[in-house]
């Protein structure tokens, strides 16, 4: 029985081991959305779906199955294509929901 469990444990040494070499990033993944911060200035969203709402101090994106909502003070979009937005303002909070 020890010869055994010195096996699994080997093996699961070995998975471990394996998985942690081949971590990849997150933009290998296409339909996840990457979101970049500059401090609290402005947020980069590529990978977006869509605008759901926006004014000054609100603005809801699409990001597939959940949307963030950006809230705080004179935001705007300054650039919007196809897949990608930039929103700058004073950013206060960020969230995710579902």
């Amino acid at each position: 029985m020890r010869a055994g469990r010195k096996k699994k444990k080997k093996a699961a040494g070995k998975l471990e081991f394996v998985s942690k070499m081949i971590e990849m990033p997150p933009s290998v993944f296409p339909d996840t959305p990457q979101i970049e911060l500059a401090g609290n200035r402005e947020a980069v969203i590529d990978g977006c779906r869509g605008i759901l709402e926006y004014d000054e101090s609100n603005v809801k994106v699409s990001i597939g199955q959940t949307y963030m909502h950006f809230s705080g003070e004179k935001l705007l979009l300054r650039c919007l294509t196809g897949d990608s937005v930039i929103i700058e303002g004073k950013i206060v909070s960020i969230t995710f929901c579902e």
